[in-house]
C-alpha cells in the first residue's frame, strides 16, 4: 500500500516536472522570436521589462480589483508600447 506521503511526494514532482516543461517550452519561444527579430539587447531587455510590467499590473489588478490601482494608473492595454503615439 502507498502511503500518503509517497503519493504527496509524486504529486509534487509531476506538478514540478509540468512546471519546468512549460518554463523550458515558453522560454525557447521567446529565443526563436527575439532571433528572428535581431533586435538590439536594449530594446530587447526594455521589451521584456514592459511585458513583466504588464503582467505584474494585470496580476494585481486581478488580486486587488480595480478600487486601488497602482501609480500610474490605468490598464494592460494602456501599457502596451505603440510607435504611432511616440510620433
Amino acid at each position: 500500500m502507498v502511503s500518503l506521503k509517497k503519493i504527496a511526494e509524486q504529486l509534487e514532482k509531476a506538478y514540478q516536472e509540468e512546471k519546468n516543461r512549460e518554463a523550458e517550452e515558453l522560454h525557447n519561444a521567446i529565443v526563436e522570436v527575439i532571433a528572428e527579430r535581431k533586435a538590439t539587447i536594449q530594446n530587447t531587455l526594455f521589451v521584456l521589462e514592459l511585458i513583466r510590467f504588464e503582467l505584474l499590473r494585470a496580476k494585481y489588478e486581478q488580486l486587488m480589483g480595480r478600487a486601488v490601482v497602482p501609480p500610474g494608473g490605468g490598464t494592460m492595454k494602456d501599457a502596451k508600447l505603440s510607435t504611432d503615439e511616440a510620433k
